[in-house]
């Protein structure tokens, strides 16, 4: 909203006096009212001393103007913080319920609980990039079998039982890089 002659007149002979934050408020944003009121403070007759008021009206206005070179910038990375958060949050709730991967790091996934097949699917998910995988299995009484291969899943025939399982992400020096959480499976006798 402009402010009319009038009331730029009346301030001009007596000062904006309780509108006086309103007015310098808006005459920092508006050129027009601006221009305005300095042609009607050209038409005053000149004073043996400066106002007190006219000193601070404009130390207000370049503390104003001052306070809005921060504005742009913050509404910049305000913007580019939502374009990179909306997108994240959106994809991080496509993925399974069930299955969480975070990092560089070896997900064991299958097999869990109780099976009731021999023939036996090991499956596990690797987010780093590795030569080949060492699957270990064991039971109560250790290590039953090792055995090594570069996909992401192993196929082993095993007797009815209680046994648990880990994969190795291996170099392709055959070092380790990284080792899965143990899981625990049972096989239902037939």
């Amino acid at each position: 909203m402009h402010f009319t002659d009038i009331e730029l007149h009346r301030w001009r002979e007596s000062g904006p006096g309780a509108d006086r934050e309103r007015a310098v408020a808006h005459l920092a944003e508006c050129a027009d009212c601006a221009s305005r009121y300095a042609a009607a403070i050209r038409n005053l007759p000149l004073r043996a001393e400066p106002a007190a008021d006219a000193q601070e009206f404009v130390a207000t206005g370049r503390r104003i103007t001052s306070r809005r070179r921060w504005v742009a910038p913050l509404a910049a990375a305000a913007v580019l913080v939502i374009a990179v958060a909306i997108p994240l949050s959106m994809n991080h709730n496509e993925t399974s319920p069930g299955l969480h991967f975070r990092g560089g790091g070896i997900q064991a996934l299958a097999p869990q609980g109780t099976i009731s097949q021999s023939q036996v699917e090991f499956v596990w998910a690797s987010s780093i990039r590795a030569a080949r995988y060492r699957l270990k299995i064991g039971d109560t009484t250790g290590n039953i079998t090792t055995t090594e291969t570069q996909r992401s899943q192993s196929k082993v025939s095993l007797k009815p039982g209680n046994y648990w399982w880990t994969v190795t992400a291996l170099d392709r020096q055959g070092k380790p890089l990284i080792e899965s959480q143990r899981l625990m499976f049972t096989i239902r006798p037939r």
